[in-house]
């Protein structure tokens, strides 16, 4: 069947309009199979799909440093003032905003299971940042909060449309929280970076977007330059002139005044808004989730519900046929056919979920054993690098000349960590990914082979040009959706075989692998170098001392993080076959799971056919009929819907 065109929604509201009658073609289909009575794994996965529709929302972060506007953005948004806006470190904890009939707030505390209800007005104290660093005379940075994350419900017209906004903890926060925001990352659909126009791109802001951002390979990525109230027009070109330096393509960069924005929405002031610019990045925004990210969740669920569709007018059939033309003894020789299928069936089934464990195991021992090769080599270099480093500067304390080596050395490797990530890592996995797909494909498609040699001993029309079975989908694709599995994928959301395919799932879950094993060797680093840079005597000048001395603090600030970079792998050993074999499992259970739940609905089939042949024949008859019938309307309505869109679909449906 068709997929979902890119053109036929823009707006949230008619995304909503396609979600809600997916949702309602969900609903028709659980309804006719409780009217058949099948499996519990059956009902289990359409259960799972409708909650994956209904929960198809948009989840926005917006992300930036102390004094950026990243709240007054995030109030513009919303057109309320639901954020503290104050000019010093707020945000300690991730929070995020969605809709709620009436406001309220949930509180997570990393030692609760449950959250504490607080009102909307008293929540400023789990959000704000209060002890001050009187060492130092600022805000500090690494204050522990108890709080996990908080929930913020309002009524609000974005939040009611499916999109939630999520404001991270400030860029000038400590690592760890940093690196909350980073994972949040991988949970949103889009993700807004908000700079300053009066302090475009500081080192911290342009370490953080070309090595998070763009080093990652994120492509939904908003710039807001904010402040563009203070700009005059020669102001505004050379802004364009350093966004193009620094990031390059600046189609989603937007020079904004979210101040103008928030005003204008709070006072119905139209022309503030207008001039703020504001509505330029929410229509780039809502355009993008829309097309870019909703329809690859509708198109998950629209190719499990299809499938859905034709397995369970399968399984109808098989029992229509089972009713029309057998008789009780018929029935018995079936099922001792069926059982001895199902035996060899399932020991195809192990071996296949061994092998994929075999090559989980395979995946994780090259990328540990590359891994190691890449730390080796950048040990091995970083003696040679510290030699030939020269530091341009004013007069620097020892302390901040340590600091600074140790920072340059730390960017390095870090350079060279994801250097091995997108080079050789990904290398592994397209060649891994490969020949796992060729393996499970080829032995997926012996054993679907013979369950659909089962089902035509069943229901012999099966063989008709017709017949479901002449459309099904790959052998991967019919194994998702028959054991109703999900994938989770990268950016927010949930994948199938049905849109990505065998090798997209695998790629996808190994991918996670590479990653988890660079966030590991980061984290291992950076302690590190933090403790050794602050080990220094503070009070030599490094003018005060001859080159060779310098040359040799360099190098044993190289040693310090040679010996560093050598510990990691094995450090990192068990993380990186631990993840490659959980995400191996994931793509077994789908195996096992399809198949399992294959035999399952066949054996049931068998088994109310000799119920209904032994009691009300005809009247079943009847009711597997209409079904059929209905079965074939809800599949035309979904095409008709996914294919044409809101407008035209609700025509047709009229007429």
């Amino acid at each position: 069947m068709g997929r979902i065109e890119t053109g036929t929604a823009t707006t949230y509201e008619e995304f909503n309009v396609l979600r809600d009658r997916l949702q309602e073609l969900v609903s028709d289909v659980n309804d006719i199979s409780q009217v058949l009575g099948v499996s519990e794994e059956y009902q289990d996965k359409l259960t799972r799909l409708r909650h994956l529709v209904t929960e198809s929302m948009f989840r926005v972060i917006v992300v930036g440093g102390f004094s950026r506007g990243k709240s007054t953005l995030i109030n513009a948004l919303l057109g309320d003032k639901v954020l503290p806006a104050k000019m010093t470190p707020t945000t300690a904890v991730i929070t995020v905003i969605k809709y709620g009939e009436q406001p309220r707030a949930l509180v997570y505390f990393k030692d609760r299971d449950e959250p504490e209800e607080v009102s909307p007005e008293n929540l400023r104290e789990y959000l704000l940042i209060r002890r001050k660093d009187h060492k130092h005379g600022s805000y500090s940075s690494r204050i522990e909060t108890p709080v996990e994350r908080v929930e913020l419900y309002y009524p609000l017209d974005l939040c009611k449309n499916g999109v939630e906004i999520v404001d991270s903890p400030g860029l000038e926060e400590d690592e760890t929280r940093q690196k909350l925001t980073v994972r949040f990352l991988n949970e949103c659909d889009a993700a807004i970076m908000v700079l300053s126009c009066l302090q475009l791109f500081s080192l911290q802001e342009l370490k953080f977007v070309r090595e998070e951002l763009i080093g990652r390979g994120y492509d939904h990525i908003f710039y807001a330059v904010n402040y563009a109230d203070h700009l005059t027009e020669d102001d505004e070109l050379d802004i364009w002139e350093r966004v193009r330096e620094k990031i390059g393509n600046p189609d989603r960069t937007f020079i904004i005044s979210a101040r103008d924005a928030l005003n204008g929405r709070l006072h119905g002031d139209e022309i503030s808004l207008a001039n703020s610019r504001f509505p330029s990045l929410e229509k780039a925004l809502e355009t993008f989730l829309v097309r870019d990210r909703g329809y690859v969740k509708l198109q998950s669920a629209q190719g499990m519900l299809d499938t859905y569709i034709d397995e369970l007018g399968e399984l109808t059939e098989i029992r229509l046929n089972l009713l029309e033309r057998s008789k009780l003894e018929d029935l018995q020789k079936l099922e001792k056919q069926f059982e001895k299928s199902r035996v060899s069936i399932s020991e195809k089934k192990e071996y296949i979920v061994m092998r994929i464990g075999q090559a989980g195991a395979h995946i994780g021992e090259r990328l540990y054993n590359s891994f190691s090769r890449r730390c080796r080599s950048i040990a091995g270099n970083l003696p040679t690098l510290a030699r030939e480093l020269e530091l341009e500067g004013s007069v620097f304390a020892q302390t901040e000349y340590r600091e600074a080596v140790a920072a340059y050395l730390e960017d390095w490797i870090q350079r060279e960590i994801r250097d091995w990530q997108e080079s050789e890592a990904r290398e592994i996995l397209r060649t891994e990914g490969e020949q796992i797909q060729r393996l499970v494909e080829s032995h997926v498609q012996g054993v679907l082979e013979e369950i659909d040699e089962l089902k035509l001993k069943l229901a012999p029309e099966f063989r008709s040009a017709s017949s479901s079975l002449a459309t099904a989908g790959s052998g991967f694709e019919r194994l998702l959706a028959a054991g109703g599995s999900l994938l989770l994928g990268d950016v927010g959301g949930v994948f199938t075989g049905g849109v990505f395919g065998l090798k997209g799932a695998i790629l996808q879950l190994g991918g996670v692998t590479a990653a988890n094993a660079v966030l590991w060797a980061l984290g291992l680093l950076n302690p590190i170098t933090g403790l050794m840079a602050s080990g220094a005597v503070a009070y030599t000048l490094w003018r005060t001392m001859s080159p060779r001395a310098l040359e040799e603090l360099r190098v044993e600030i190289a040693q310090q993080l040679r010996e560093a970079v050598g510990e990691m792998p094995d450090k990192a050993e068990r993380q990186i076959k631990k993840n490659a074999m959980e995400h191996m499992e994931q793509l077994a259970m789908v195996v096992n799971d399809g198949i399992r739940a294959m035999l399952s609905n066949l054996e049931r089939q068998l088994k109310s056919a000799r119920t209904e042949l032994e009691r009300d024949k005809y009247g079943a008859i009847d009711m597997y009929k209409a079904s059929l019938a209905e079965l074939t309307l809800t599949k035309q309505k979904l095409a008709l819907l996914l294919e044409k869109g809101v407008n035209e679909s609700a025509a047709a449906e009229g007429n």
